[in-house]
């Protein structure tokens, strides 16, 4: 029973994958073996001359090839059914029953092709190389073992005349198997051939077999640590999103104090001492941004949303109201927005509030980092089954060789870090997840000194007009 186990590392995952596909190519071999026997054989009286038993040949290469298909059927049947242990089994057995299969056959058709004279004989030195690469070292050895055993009967059952001699007429002058030394040296020869390869071949498998079990010792520390980086993070992301919903509270109270301040609820309050309380309220302002950024991107790095939700809304009248929302704050610097479309409604599937906050993230942008009485020009573009939202504007751009850590987290751009305008760098990496999330995409087109062009394509939804 010990033969039948697979001594290398039954628990090893490489090992079962690696074991199923050399026994699948092991049966995919044979194939190759059944077409060189019946080649073999039409071609040798015809080509070269040499007398053979071709009825008996061509006996033997039919029953190669059935005893191969009812395995290559078995061995699938079962792969299909069988799971785990079992599957290891089943394939053990498999190249079990092949390998005896293939040396009962193989000893017939040496039989039949002149014993140790026939040019088959070193084909026997396959099979234990096989038991090396597909099962382990001492399998090898048990069937080199055989081998040399079915070589060494017929080599003196031929040469004691026990059993006929088929000599191969044609491919050697004269029939060596009446000398002794001539029976005996080749059966030495093989032999020692059959047992050099097996040594070496499970020297090579021995330190192939350990390299998978150190590849599969690592794989799993790796794994280990991996998990323990999960749960460190989720730990990080649990800290930062309660330690940042605790700053809310205190943040409302000193804007509502400063606030109160600054409508002169508390005294007068001096030109000087309302500007700097004014920059206060903006610092403050900045800081609830951020809180607000860094909880909803700990809410998509921890998949707290399991349930997404998609509602069915006209897209361009969304973008109009938001557009409305940003006029007065545009006209402050003199800042033009135009609206373009290439349809008066088109509805798409997902969150309003969401894309909401996407279309407020792109039009804030435009307007920031735009040049006094610039233009902000937002489209809507119908393309086949997706609406295109682009928000172009006419400031500062971005540099080219910065384009590509756009939408990552916590980037901003050098020229943006030299104007002194606050932001988290947030923004554009939460736009990023928004749009994923209902199957969009988004990009940036950028020229820098003259502007630049930021858009997301989400899909159309047209199960109402399908409905009409």
């Amino acid at each position: 029973m010990s033969l039948f186990r697979f001594s290398f590392g039954i628990e090893s995952e490489i090992s079962r994958k690696s074991l199923l596909y050399n026994v699948n190519w092991f049966i995919s071999l044979r194939w190759l073996a059944v077409i060189s026997i019946f080649t073999i054989t039409f071609f040798a009286r015809r080509l070269f001359g040499i007398e053979l038993d071709e009825k008996t040949f061509y006996l033997i290469g039919l029953l190669v090839l059935f005893y191969n298909v009812f395995i290559f059927l078995w061995f699938r049947y079962n792969q299909r059914r069988c799971r785990g242990d079992l599957c290891v089994q089943n394939a053990l057995l498999s190249s079990h029953i092949q390998i005896m299969l293939d040396m009962i056959a193989l000893g017939f058709l040496i039989h039949f092709s002149g014993g140790v004279e026939s040019p088959f004989l070193y084909v026997f030195i396959f099979h234990p190389i096989f038991a090396s690469v597909i099962l382990s070292t001492p399998v090898a050895f048990f069937y080199a073992l055989l081998s040399v055993a079915i070589a060494g009967i017929l080599a003196m059952g031929e040469h004691l005349r026990i059993i006929d001699h088929h000599h191969l007429g044609g491919f050697l002058p004269s029939e060596n198997i009446d000398s002794f030394l001539f029976s005996l040296g080749s059966f030495a020869a093989f032999t020692v051939i059959q047992f050099t390869a097996v040594i070496i071949t499970s020297l090579i498998m021995k330190d192939l077999r350990r390299k998978q079990s150190e590849i599969e010792n690592i794989k799993k520390e790796l794994e280990e640590k991996n998990e323990k980086l999960k749960k460190k993070d989720e730990m990080r992301l649990l800290f930062l999103a309660s330690a940042t919903h605790d700053l809310k509270s205190p943040l409302n109270t000193i804007t509502s104090y400063i606030q109160s301040m600054l409508d002169g609820y508390m005294g007068n309050v001096s030109e000087e001492q309302k500007k700097i309380l004014t920059r206060i309220l903006s610092r403050i302002g900045g800081l609830r941004q951020l809180i607000s950024d860094v909880l909803e991107l700990g809410e998509f790095e921890m998949g707290e949303e399991k349930e997404i939700r998609r509602e069915r809304f006209d897209i361009i009248k969304l973008l109009s109201e938001s557009i409305g929302e940003f006029r007065p704050q545009a006209a402050q610097r003199g800042i033009g927005i135009s609206f373009e479309r290439d349809t008066e409604s088109c509805f798409v599937l997902a969150d309003p509030h969401k894309i909401d906050e996407v279309i407020h993230n792109y039009i804030s942008n435009a307007i920031k980092y735009n040049r006094e009485n610039g233009l902000v020009t937002v489209k809507a573009q119908l393309l086949s089954d997706r609406i295109r939202i682009s928000v172009s504007d006419t400031g500062i751009g971005i540099k080219e060789e910065e384009m590509s850590r756009l939408f990552t987290d916590f980037y901003r751009s050098s020229e943006v870090k030299k104007m002194g305008v606050e932001g988290t760098g947030l923004g554009l990496g939460i736009v990023k997840r928004i749009i994923g999330r209902y199957g969009g995409t988004v990009g940036a087109e950028s020229v820098y000194q003259k502007g630049s062009t930021f858009f997301f394509e989400l899909p159309i939804d047209k199960s109402e007009e399908s409905r009409a």
